[in-house]
């Protein structure tokens, strides 16, 4: 939440909650992804969230993102 407050990140958004989650999953010895993606079809909306096992977790339904990052790297 300190670095929340010094990088502006609302706390209420998708990339809070992912950056938060992946902390406590990783901390409590899981091997959580972390996963940033646009829209298909308007690469100005843009998406995060944690997948473990190669799930979404924690999510309701996905619409089409399309991945643009993730950690750790998948090849």
């Amino acid at each position: 939440e300190r670095l929340a407050a010094r990088a502006a990140i609302d706390r209420d958004s998708c990339l809070f909650r992912a950056l938060a989650r992946y902390a406590l999953l990783r901390r409590a010895g899981h091997r959580p992804t972390f996963v940033l993606g646009l829209m298909e079809d308007d690469i100005d909306r843009g998406h995060a969230w944690i997948e473990l096992d190669g799930a979404p977790f924690l999510e309701t339904a996905l619409p089409p993102y399309r991945r643009t990052l993730t950690h750790p790297a998948q090849a």
